[in-house]
Protein backbone atom coordinates (compact mmCIF):
# COMPACT_ATOMS: atom_id res chain seq x y z
CA UNK A 1 0.00 0.00 0.00
CA UNK A 2 1.84 3.25 -1.05
CA UNK A 3 1.51 6.46 0.90
CA UNK A 4 -1.32 7.90 -0.65
CA UNK A 5 -3.47 4.90 -0.35
CA UNK A 6 -2.63 4.66 3.77
CA UNK A 7 -3.84 8.64 4.27
CA UNK A 8 -7.08 7.58 2.24
CA UNK A 9 -7.58 5.19 4.73
CA UNK A 10 -6.94 7.33 7.65
CA UNK A 11 -8.42 9.97 6.54
CA UNK A 12 -11.74 8.17 5.58
CA UNK A 13 -12.00 5.58 7.71
CA UNK A 14 -10.20 5.00 10.78
CA UNK A 15 -10.63 9.22 12.15
CA UNK A 16 -14.17 9.44 11.52
CA UNK A 17 -14.46 6.19 13.90
CA UNK A 18 -11.74 7.67 16.47
CA UNK A 19 -14.51 10.67 16.49
CA UNK A 20 -17.78 8.92 16.68
CA UNK A 21 -16.21 6.81 19.53
CA UNK A 22 -15.21 10.07 21.18
CA UNK A 23 -18.39 11.86 20.31
CA UNK A 24 -20.50 8.63 21.79
CA UNK A 25 -18.32 8.99 25.12
CA UNK A 26 -19.34 12.59 25.76
CA UNK A 27 -22.11 11.91 25.22
CA UNK A 28 -23.30 9.37 27.40
CA UNK A 29 -20.72 11.51 29.83
CA UNK A 30 -23.35 14.35 29.20
CA UNK A 31 -26.36 12.56 30.05
CA UNK A 32 -25.36 11.13 33.16
CA UNK A 33 -24.32 14.66 34.48
CA UNK A 34 -27.57 15.92 33.80
CA UNK A 35 -29.63 13.20 34.69
CA UNK A 36 -31.68 14.30 37.55
CA UNK A 37 -32.96 17.52 35.45
CA UNK A 38 -34.75 14.23 33.32
CA UNK A 39 -36.87 12.48 35.98
CA UNK A 40 -38.38 9.70 33.45
CA UNK A 41 -34.65 8.24 32.96
CA UNK A 42 -34.35 6.47 36.48
CA UNK A 43 -37.06 8.21 38.97
CA UNK A 44 -40.23 5.65 38.32
CA UNK A 45 -39.13 3.24 41.06
CA UNK A 46 -38.49 5.93 43.40
CA UNK A 47 -41.71 7.76 42.87
CA UNK A 48 -44.09 4.78 42.94
CA UNK A 49 -42.18 3.52 46.54
CA UNK A 50 -42.70 7.27 47.39
CA UNK A 51 -46.47 6.70 46.47
CA UNK A 52 -47.08 3.82 48.39
CA UNK A 53 -45.05 4.91 51.74
CA UNK A 54 -47.22 8.27 52.09
CA UNK A 55 -50.11 7.29 52.11
CA UNK A 56 -52.37 6.94 54.72
CA UNK A 57 -55.59 5.51 55.56
CA UNK A 58 -57.64 7.06 58.51
CA UNK A 59 -59.45 5.09 60.86
CA UNK A 60 -63.21 5.20 61.60
CA UNK A 61 -64.21 7.28 64.63
CA UNK A 62 -67.24 6.35 66.10
CA UNK A 63 -68.93 9.60 67.25
CA UNK A 64 -72.80 10.29 67.78
CA UNK A 65 -75.44 13.16 67.83
CA UNK A 66 -76.27 15.61 65.27
CA UNK A 67 -73.77 18.07 66.43
CA UNK A 68 -69.93 17.50 67.16
CA UNK A 69 -67.51 19.77 68.50
CA UNK A 70 -64.31 20.28 66.42
CA UNK A 71 -62.53 19.32 69.42
CA UNK A 72 -63.75 15.74 69.04
CA UNK A 73 -62.12 15.24 65.84
CA UNK A 74 -58.47 14.16 65.68
CA UNK A 75 -56.19 16.48 63.17
CA UNK A 76 -55.10 14.23 60.17
CA UNK A 77 -51.62 13.97 58.53
CA UNK A 78 -50.64 15.34 55.25
CA UNK A 79 -51.64 12.80 52.76
CA UNK A 80 -54.40 10.85 54.42
CA UNK A 81 -57.46 9.22 52.66
CA UNK A 82 -60.40 10.69 54.81
CA UNK A 83 -63.42 8.95 52.74
CA UNK A 84 -64.62 9.41 48.78
CA UNK A 85 -67.11 11.50 46.79
CA UNK A 86 -69.97 9.24 45.25
CA UNK A 87 -72.85 10.02 42.58
CA UNK A 88 -74.78 7.45 41.42
CA UNK A 89 -72.25 6.59 38.67
CA UNK A 90 -68.83 7.02 39.62
CA UNK A 91 -66.53 7.75 43.44
CA UNK A 92 -63.58 9.29 43.79
CA UNK A 93 -61.56 9.38 47.32
CA UNK A 94 -60.60 12.08 49.21
CA UNK A 95 -57.12 12.70 50.49
CA UNK A 96 -56.01 15.03 52.82
CA UNK A 97 -53.01 17.85 51.83
CA UNK A 98 -51.74 15.44 49.45
CA UNK A 99 -48.75 15.47 47.60
CA UNK A 100 -48.39 15.87 43.77
CA UNK A 101 -48.24 12.50 43.45
CA UNK A 102 -50.72 10.89 45.87
CA UNK A 103 -53.20 13.73 44.54
CA UNK A 104 -53.20 11.46 41.14
CA UNK A 105 -57.01 9.91 40.88
CA UNK A 106 -58.28 11.97 44.19
CA UNK A 107 -59.74 15.17 45.49
CA UNK A 108 -57.29 16.55 47.41
CA UNK A 109 -58.53 18.71 49.92
CA UNK A 110 -56.47 21.69 50.82
CA UNK A 111 -54.77 22.33 54.02
CA UNK A 112 -56.46 25.59 55.25
CA UNK A 113 -59.78 23.82 54.27
CA UNK A 114 -62.51 23.92 56.64
CA UNK A 115 -64.12 19.64 57.64
CA UNK A 116 -67.06 18.35 55.80
CA UNK A 117 -70.20 19.72 58.31
CA UNK A 118 -67.84 22.95 59.43
CA UNK A 119 -69.67 26.25 58.52
CA UNK A 120 -67.64 27.68 56.15
CA UNK A 121 -66.00 25.89 52.58
CA UNK A 122 -64.12 22.57 51.97
CA UNK A 123 -62.27 23.59 49.76
CA UNK A 124 -61.23 20.40 47.31
CA UNK A 125 -59.18 20.35 43.86
CA UNK A 126 -58.70 17.18 41.35
CA UNK A 127 -56.46 16.83 37.72
CA UNK A 128 -58.28 17.06 34.89
CA UNK A 129 -57.40 13.42 33.97
CA UNK A 130 -59.15 12.75 36.61
CA UNK A 131 -62.47 15.19 36.42
CA UNK A 132 -64.76 13.18 34.06
CA UNK A 133 -66.80 13.05 37.22
CA UNK A 134 -66.55 16.37 37.84
CA UNK A 135 -67.40 17.59 34.79
CA UNK A 136 -70.55 15.62 34.37
CA UNK A 137 -72.26 17.16 37.39
CA UNK A 138 -75.73 19.12 36.53
CA UNK A 139 -77.16 22.48 39.20
CA UNK A 140 -79.67 19.63 41.45
CA UNK A 141 -77.30 16.88 41.54
CA UNK A 142 -76.60 14.80 44.79
CA UNK A 143 -73.29 13.95 46.16
CA UNK A 144 -72.78 11.66 49.06
CA UNK A 145 -69.73 12.09 51.22
CA UNK A 146 -68.48 9.56 53.24
CA UNK A 147 -65.85 10.25 55.49
CA UNK A 148 -63.78 8.49 58.70
CA UNK A 149 -65.99 10.18 60.84
CA UNK A 150 -69.49 11.05 59.28
CA UNK A 151 -71.41 11.09 56.30
CA UNK A 152 -73.04 13.92 54.23
CA UNK A 153 -75.14 14.79 51.48
CA UNK A 154 -74.45 17.61 49.02
CA UNK A 155 -76.41 19.72 46.61
CA UNK A 156 -74.89 20.76 43.06
CA UNK A 157 -76.30 24.73 43.64
CA UNK A 158 -73.86 26.25 41.19
CA UNK A 159 -71.28 25.52 38.36
CA UNK A 160 -69.06 27.87 36.84
CA UNK A 161 -65.85 28.40 34.79
CA UNK A 162 -63.35 30.95 36.17
CA UNK A 163 -60.66 32.38 34.42
CA UNK A 164 -58.44 33.90 37.80
CA UNK A 165 -57.73 31.26 40.30
CA UNK A 166 -57.95 34.22 43.48
CA UNK A 167 -61.76 33.61 42.83
CA UNK A 168 -62.21 29.99 43.18
CA UNK A 169 -61.80 31.03 46.80
CA UNK A 170 -64.48 33.02 47.06
CA UNK A 171 -67.50 30.19 45.55
CA UNK A 172 -68.71 28.99 48.61
CA UNK A 173 -69.23 32.85 49.80
CA UNK A 174 -72.87 32.73 51.36
CA UNK A 175 -73.61 29.45 52.13
CA UNK A 176 -73.36 27.87 55.34
CA UNK A 177 -71.91 24.54 54.75
CA UNK A 178 -70.39 24.64 51.28
CA UNK A 179 -68.42 22.17 49.41
CA UNK A 180 -66.42 24.18 46.56
CA UNK A 181 -65.16 21.24 43.96
CA UNK A 182 -62.50 22.81 41.69
CA UNK A 183 -60.41 21.64 38.32
CA UNK A 184 -58.74 22.56 35.16
CA UNK A 185 -61.13 23.09 32.27
CA UNK A 186 -58.83 22.58 29.50
CA UNK A 187 -58.56 19.46 27.68
CA UNK A 188 -55.35 20.08 26.21
CA UNK A 189 -51.87 18.87 27.38
CA UNK A 190 -50.77 21.49 30.26
CA UNK A 191 -52.08 23.49 33.02
CA UNK A 192 -54.58 26.67 31.54
CA UNK A 193 -55.71 29.68 33.09
CA UNK A 194 -59.32 28.69 33.29
CA UNK A 195 -60.70 26.70 36.29
CA UNK A 196 -64.09 24.94 36.23
CA UNK A 197 -65.82 25.44 39.61
CA UNK A 198 -68.76 23.45 41.47
CA UNK A 199 -69.85 24.70 44.43
CA UNK A 200 -72.49 22.32 46.50
CA UNK A 201 -74.66 23.21 49.83
CA UNK A 202 -74.85 20.84 52.24
CA UNK A 203 -78.62 18.97 52.84
CA UNK A 204 -77.72 16.75 55.87
CA UNK A 205 -75.31 15.56 57.92
CA UNK A 206 -73.84 16.32 61.48
CA UNK A 207 -72.55 19.56 62.07
CA UNK A 208 -69.23 20.42 63.30
CA UNK A 209 -69.31 23.41 65.61
CA UNK A 210 -65.90 25.13 67.14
Amino acid sequence: MNHNKKRLVKNGIIIPIIIAVILTLLFFAVLHSFSDEFPFVNNTVSISDYEQAQIIEAQPLELSGNIISKKDIPQIADNTVIGSIDTTDSSIPIIYNSNEVNAVGRMNISKNSKLFGEVGSVFASCYKGNSDFLKSLSVGDKLAVNTYYGSFVYEVAEINIIDDYSLVNKQGDGIGRALVLCTDNSDEIGISEEYLTVTCTMTSGMQITE
